[in-house]
């Protein structure tokens, strides 16, 4: 792997929606721009600029979770208060040369919508 390379540009991306188990749309977005200013190798990613057209989120919150739990953690997946958890070995490694680093430097959030219920 090359220990140093830059990457920089221009991303769009249209249309873009989520939907869940039942075909109910719960996020999505008109438009979505982002200038790449600069992401390398070693874990460094600058964002010029990231504009969000015409967002939108549907939420429901129910008596013990809501939907968007249900679908990025799903439904049958939340611990267990009778299990208990032991951790042998810490995995993060606090000697990493190239820790991540990230910034955004203009965001813009053009007529969002959120549906709560």
């Amino acid at each position: 792997m090359p220990e140093e390379s830059l990457i920089s540009g221009y991303a769009e991306v249209l249309d873009f929606t989520m939907e869940d188990r039942n075909d109910k749309r719960f996020m999505g977005m008109d438009k979505l721009e982002c200038i790449i200013q600069k992401a390398d190798v070693n874990n460094l990613f600058i964002i010029d600029s990231l504009i969000i057209t015409k967002p939108y989120v549907y939420f429901e919150l129910d008596s013990s979770s809501n939907n968007l739990s249900e679908i990025f953690i799903g439904q049958n997946e939340y611990p267990d208060s009778t299990q208990t958890t032991v951790i042998t070995e810490d995995t993060i490694d606090s000697q990493d040369p190239y820790p991540v680093y990230y910034a955004v430097n203009f965001m813009q959030i053009i007529k969002g919508e959120i549906d709560c219920y």
